[in-house]
């Protein structure tokens, strides 16, 4: 294991750029340090080389259920349509990537960038990126309030010691 260490902050993807060359042969796994998950690291592996990929992002469904009715109207304030309490499904970043040398290279030397950026910049520079969608458990644990609520939930399910 090697270690960087930023002088200043360089946001979520910054810090790779601080990375040897010499160190990085391979594509290799990024995961934000407030996530906890019991995904399959290599399923997502497998993924990333079979569909042969520059980078990867691990993306989670959720569910939205808007409290209210929703209320669509024209310009001349005519009723079009109404939906009580409608589900929305979208998919989110979940912090888990893989990225190669390639996509590496497209970062700033030493300057703040942040994953969804670089993501952004792979695209453009047309470089093949891939959302991998996770079913496994997933855990946000970069609040206080989300760690206790976390931490009471493992507890409850067993799911795993947390002491």
């Amino acid at each position: 294991i090697n270690y960087v260490f930023e002088q200043n902050k360089l946001g979520t993807a910054g810090a790779i750029s601080l990375i040897d060359d010499s160190h990085v042969k391979e594509p290799f796994f990024v995961v934000n340090g407030d996530v906890l998950s019991m995904v399959n690291y290599s399923d997502i592996l497998e993924s990333y080389n079979s569909s042969k990929a520059d980078a990867l992002m691990c993306v989670k469904q959720n569910n939205y259920k808007n409290p209210y009715a929703v209320v669509n109207f024209d310009e001349e304030n005519n009723l079009v349509s109404l939906e009580e309490k409608p589900v929305t499904t979208f998919y989110f970043n979940s912090g888990i990537y893989i990225i190669n040398n390639v996509i590496k290279a497209l970062l700033p030397k030493n300057n703040p960038f942040d994953m969804p950026d670089l993501f952004l910049k792979a695209k453009l520079n047309n470089k093949t990126v891939k959302v991998y969608p996770i079913k496994d458990n997933w855990f946000d644990i970069g609040t206080h309030k989300n760690l206790k609520k976390i931490k009471t939930q493992l507890e409850k399910t067993n799911w795993l010691r947390v002491k």
